[in-house]
């Protein structure tokens, strides 16, 4: 018995991830496609109102989740791992930018101007510095595997952590700092899109939410544990989406970096609703796509990495916001089918 409850559990944090692995390659293709009646149209506007809580948020939630669940890990092991992440996203930056600006020359003078940069040595080397999920998630993976052993024998300490950040956070937007360093701790800047404030509060989720899928599963109680996440996501959905009056004006009045405490809690409804969903469904998959769930499940980074290179480098054949839906959904189509393509022969190179 609990052999399948764990098997369970992990088909669900793999079900969360792989749905959001689609997201994240769709929003990158419609925010850098899309020409700007695609992007300001109704259903372009429903659609990333629904899916955007979806796609990053997933990623840090299961982390979190995933760092609980995990054996134990020396600090030497923490340490390493962190380093490589923080290392490979300006790797990522490198791949994406370099070439882009430099060699094929691509790149949409637009995103100079929306990130108050100019294309010269200098800007490049700022995009060449940007801060982005990969060193978010260095960090954050640090924190978490440290402080693991504190939620373990304290398991609110998790929501604790979370619902302060989420409160404090959107406090510290506006207060700028020009230290690089800082930017990564909290701000809103061009420099670091993905700051510790708010963005660590779905990691600390994800360990309280692990550690009660430890208790619940010795209690042999996870159904009814996911029951009650699915009422509680439901509650701070619906609570966080009356936070901004039920507006869609009011919720892309400020930008997905950096929303305000009540869309954050919308998120983690969003979350908890949908790693509910996952853990029901996850009983009744099959062999295969348990197979499919868990590849990109383990290669999410490398996914990460390739997908965004084929983005950036995919404006070599189509402008930057030109292009309509119809194009859009062959972009997408095109870019995950060559993503996990490329994903696939590197597990396979490196197995061999």
């Amino acid at each position: 018995m609990d052999n399948m409850v764990q098997k369970q559990r992990f088909i669900a944090i793999d079900i969360i991830k792989t749905i959001a692995v689609f997201i994240m390659i769709l929003l990158h293709v419609l925010i850098m496609y899309g020409s700007e009646s695609t992007i300001y149209n109704n259903f372009s506007k429903w659609l990333l109102f629904i899916i955007e809580g979806l796609g990053a948020p997933v990623f840090i939630f299961s982390m979190g989740a995933s760092i609980l669940l995990s054996g134990k890990k020396t600090a030497n092991q923490i340490l390493k791992r962190g380093a490589q992440l923080f290392v490979m996203g300006y790797i990522l930056n490198l791949l994406k930018f370099y070439p882009t600006i430099k060699i094929l020359q691509v790149f949409p003078e637009a995103l100079f101007k929306e990130t108050h940069r100019v294309n010269d040595t200098e800007g490049l080397i700022g995009f060449l510095l940007l801060g982005d999920i990969l060193q978010f998630a260095a960090i954050a993976y640090i924190i978490c595997s440290f402080i693991k052993p504190y939620i373990l024998r304290a398991p609110y300490l998790g929501a604790i952590l979370s619902v302060a950040i989420f409160i404090i956070a959107p406090l510290l937007y506006d207060i700028g700092s020009s230290n690089y360093l800082l930017n990564f701790i909290y701000g809103k800047n061009f420099q670091v899109y993905f700051p510790l404030l708010p963005w660590i509060g779905f990691a600390f989720l994800g360990l309280l939410i692990g550690c009660q899928i430890n208790i619940s599963q010795h209690r042999n109680e996870l159904p009814k544990l996911f029951l009650s996440l699915s009422f509680i996501g439901i509650i701070l959905l619906f609570f966080g989406w009356r936070s901004i009056n039920y507006s869609l004006t009011q919720y892309f009045s400020t930008d997905y970096y950096h929303r305000p405490g009540g869309v954050l809690m919308m998120y983690c409804g969003e979350l908890l609703l949908l790693f509910s969903i996952a853990y029901f469904a996850s009983q009744k998959l099959s062999y295969s796509a348990i197979l499919f769930l868990k590849f990109c499940s383990n290669n999410v980074t490398s996914i990460y990495i390739i997908q965004w290179i084929l983005v950036c480098w995919g404006w070599y054949f189509f402008a930057y916001g030109s292009q309509p839906w119809n194009v859009i959904i062959l972009i997408f189509l095109t870019i995950s089918a060559i993503t996990f393509g490329l994903t696939y022969f590197k597990e396979v190179f490196n197995y061999n």
